[in-house]
């Protein structure tokens, strides 16, 4: 057990890893605090990028540099990593998504996540078998989590819901039976937060300090700041411009 907890998802942009990563946010700060941080790389396009997450049983308000669990989205998301694991880091992964050398040195765990994804109905399903996967490995209560994946498709039809909630079981099932990812001891009286990200403050900073002009190109990580100012443009009386 573990007096903090660090889970790093790896992979392309477009492959999932924000959603993966606000499923797991909103549902883990109901249940014990939560902090993460994205790691984009710097190209218009292409690129591995990173998120880690991490779980305390005390505020927490920095990220840690080793990882203990690693969840591969592809065959070419080790390598940067590499140096952050441990003899105690746990790979996550698909068949073939690391070398047979790295296997003999490192902790891999072959998880078919996209043949669980088409079980559930669609392999577009795979980013909510990885959420349920990961919680099921870090013991995250079942309804609360679920309670996300309702909240995010609340809108589409009963037919893809169902097929969410049914590949989060999948993975639920498969990441239980993995060896447990749990803090030594759980917040006391601990009080649901909100969840908050940098670029929310930033605008609300900007708002309240009389902003009334940006121009800027929406690039990752900062085109949020673009989209939440012009949300907010006419309310504000602020112009935003893509450069």
């Amino acid at each position: 057990m573990h007096k903090s907890i660090s889970i790093v998802l790896s992979g392309e942009a477009g492959q999932g890893l924000q959603v993966v990563e606000e499923f797991l946010v909103e549902t883990l700060a109901r249940e014990t605090y939560v902090f993460t941080s994205k790691e984009v790389m710097s190209r218009v396009r292409g690129g591995n990028n990173s998120v880690e997450i991490r779980i305390s049983a005390q505020p927490i308000d920095a990220l840690r540099y080793t990882i203990d669990a690693l969840l591969l989205f592809n065959n070419h998301s080790l390598d940067r990593l590499r140096p952050r694991l441990t003899p105690d880091s746990i790979i996550y992964g698909e068949a073939g998504f690391i070398s047979d050398e790295d296997q003999r040195h490192l902790t891999f765990r072959e998880i078919p996540f996209s043949e669980m994804a088409k079980q559930s109905g669609n392999r577009l399903y795979i980013n909510t078998v990885m959420f349920g996967f990961i919680a099921g490995m870090l013991d995250i209560d079942v309804e609360n989590a679920k309670d996300q994946i309702k909240i995010r498709f609340k809108k589409l039809d009963e037919e893809i819901v169902l097929g969410n909630l049914k590949a989060f079981d999948l993975g639920y099932t498969a990441g239980d039976s993995e060896p447990k990812k749990t803090l030594r001891e759980k917040p006391v009286d601990f009080t649901p937060h909100k969840v908050f990200n940098g670029n929310n403050a930033l605008v609300i900073g900007a708002l309240a300090g009389g902003v009334n002009y940006l121009a800027a190109y929406p690039m990752s990580p900062g085109t949020s700041v673009m989209s939440m100012l012009s949300e907010k443009s006419h309310t504000y009386g602020v112009l935003v411009e893509q450069a």
